[in-house]
């Protein structure tokens, strides 16, 4: 009887631990025109001391661009995250030495579950589409673009 309520408990928690599991999966395929070799970056936004706290708990990938495309796939365990993208792209030694970010390029976004794809040259004009909250983020974005001026930070004179 003992061994039954045993086999019972463990198999009750095996349902709990699978089912607990909360993740949402994504896939990035992407496409540079310009870019045809190369490593890019995903990172999920984090400060380094929740780094610290949390170890292996926050996105961090890298995907080989060949003949331009490059994807990445995942699990996110929230419905959002924080991430950014970043690359070096290839730049003289001369300007390298000049400058040590020369060529370097970052993207800050949001990662959602489902499928994207980002076009584009590089990460400078990277066209990023096919998640439901990414395509309300571009009609918003598309709206408001004729709403006027920006708003200007207040300066305290008047």
């Amino acid at each position: 009887m003992k061994s039954l309520q045993l086999l019972s408990l463990l198999l009750l928690s095996g349902m709990f631990v699978t089912a607990g599991d909360g993740g949402r999966d994504f896939v990035i395929r992407g496409h540079f025109r310009k870019v045809k070799q190369g490593k890019i970056f995903l990172l999920q936004q984090a400060s380094l001391v929740q780094r610290s706290k949390y170890p292996g708990a926050y996105l961090q990938d890298s995907a080989v661009i060949a003949d331009g495309k490059f994807q990445f796939k995942g699990k996110i365990g929230e419905d959002v995250v924080e991430v950014f993208f970043t690359m070096r792209l290839p730049v003289s030694d001369a300007l390298l030495a000049a400058d040590p970010l020369a060529g370097h390029q970052t993207l800050y976004g949001y990662l959602s579950g489902g499928e994207m794809v980002m076009s584009g040259n590089d990460l400078s004009d990277v066209v990023i589409s096919g998640s439901p909250e990414r395509t309300s983020l571009s009609s918003w974005t598309i709206s408001c673009a004729h709403c006027g001026p920006p708003v200007r930070r207040y300066s305290g004179n008047s």
